[in-house]
């Protein structure tokens, strides 16, 4: 089920934040240099060790590299990602 989790600032900071989906287990990867921009929103996926966002223009992403982060709403992590690829 899609949970719609949107920034609402245009800062620049705000566009390297994402609401990530943890099902279970927590990736480790060192965080690369070309982050995804754009807002996206959880998807939660049957894999429990994979990351998953919607970008806006509702394509499936696959979230390959997970930065440190911070607790956001909902009990939700919230983590600067990295670079993804359409799953």
């Amino acid at each position: 089920m899609l949970q719609p989790q949107f920034e609402g600032s245009g800062d620049e900071l705000d566009k390297l934040l994402f609401y990530i989906g943890w099902v279970s287990v927590a990736g480790k990867a060192e965080l690369n240099d070309r982050p995804i921009e754009g807002a996206v929103r959880v998807l939660r996926g049957p894999d429990p060790t994979a990351f998953f966002a919607v970008n806006g223009l509702g394509q499936q992403l696959r979230l390959k590299c997970i930065g440190a982060g911070r607790l956001g709403p909902n009990g939700l992590n919230r983590y600067i990602a990295a670079w993804a690829q359409l799953y």
